[in-house]
């Protein structure tokens, strides 16, 4: 079922501008939503430590309610490009 709910387009309700592409930045600890270029909203962003669970290992951990306030801001597809 939670495959399913990460599959589902999030509604348009509260979300100004759109985000056209994501930047995550692990060096910087930051998560970077952007819209033309030009950055929208800035997360703080965690990171697996190495050795890290194989199931954990890459994963990109955020506070609950930043998000919510991400998920709001893209839509499926969205281009994410990872910087070590």
């Amino acid at each position: 079922m939670a495959a399913l709910l990460l599959c589902t387009i999030p509604s348009m309700a509260g979300a100004a501008t759109l985000a056209d592409y994501v930047l995550v930045d692990k060096s910087e600890h930051t998560l970077t939503a952007m819209a033309d270029g030009k950055p929208i909203a800035v997360f703080k962003a965690g990171f697996g430590v190495s050795p890290a669970p194989k199931e954990s290992d890459g994963c990109i951990s955020m506070d609950n309610s930043d998000m919510k306030e991400l998920w709001e801001m893209v839509r499926v597809p969205v281009p994410i490009e990872i910087r070590p």
